[in-house]
């Protein structure tokens, strides 16, 4: 299984019932969990990500876990 720690990290605040999600929110989670996370084909780019959420809070605001999860 893929994992990388801002979507971890958001799917385990889930889990923990730290916050709340709508349905729609949910069905996303156990879709990528089924058929997007458990694929050895696909990977994340950690690099791209972490440059995206540093230049981001750098220029414009501080993210909140569900924008890195998106």
């Amino acid at each position: 299984m893929i994992t990388h720690p801002y979507v971890d990290a958001y799917i385990n605040q889930w889990r923990n019932n730290q916050i709340k999600l709508n349905k729609e929110r949910i069905e996303l989670i156990e879709y990528l969990e089924r058929c997007v996370l458990s694929r050895s084909d696909v990977h994340f780019d950690a690099l791209q990500i972490n440059h995206f959420v540093q230049f981001a809070e750098k220029w414009f605001f501080k993210l909140e876990p569900f924008q890195k999860f998106l």
